[in-house]
């Protein structure tokens, strides 16, 4: 997954969706320990413009954020901090 970041093109957006489907009871449990979320995360943000997908993904992670591995959270706050902190106030608009 890390790799994608440095050669993956749009192409791949199906491929990191569809990881993130399989993998969704361990993300939405915080589970899921491998440093996939981010580097994911990271690509599909670049690609979320012209995605519904994408931007259907991204906005549910609110959802699940305060879920996520403390390292994961502040992983993606380094990264994406701007992304980071809206989904942050998100989470904190949840019921």
């Amino acid at each position: 997954m890390w790799a994608i970041n440095d050669a993956a093109d749009e192409r791949a957006i199906p491929a990191v969706l569809n990881y993130f489907a399989q993998n969704k009871a361990k993300l939405k449990a915080g589970h899921l320990k491998n440093g996939t979320f981010v580097a994911g995360v990271e690509f599909l943000s670049k690609h979320a413009v012209n995605h519904v997908a994408v931007q259907l993904f991204l906005t549910s992670i609110p959802t699940f954020w305060n879920k996520l591995l403390v390292g994961e959270r502040e992983e993606l706050q380094k990264r994406l901090p701007e992304l980071a902190k809206n989904i942050e106030d998100a989470s904190k608009n949840l019921p």
